[in-house]
């Protein structure tokens, strides 16, 4: 595996990394890093770039956890 980025994780890595455990190691596992990669997707600080590029992303997963208020935000 390639090393990981130096300083904060980007909204993107956040959303990968909790889909990526929530598909090899199941909803548990993956759970505790979803929650909050869509609460950044929600928030106010979010870039441009980012929103364009991953927010159908965030989306779909809120709908695939049933978490219907980040799906509607979103």
């Amino acid at each position: 595996s390639a090393p990981r980025p130096s300083g904060p994780p980007r909204p993107a890595d956040l959303l990968l990394d909790g889909l990526a455990l929530r598909i090899g190691d199941g909803l548990a596992a993956g759970l505790p890093v979803l929650r909050p990669a869509l609460e950044v997707f929600r928030g106010p600080d979010l870039s441009e770039e980012d929103g364009l590029r991953w927010l159908w992303l965030a989306g779909v997963t809120a709908s695939t956890l049933w978490d219907h208020g980040a799906w509607s935000v979103l």
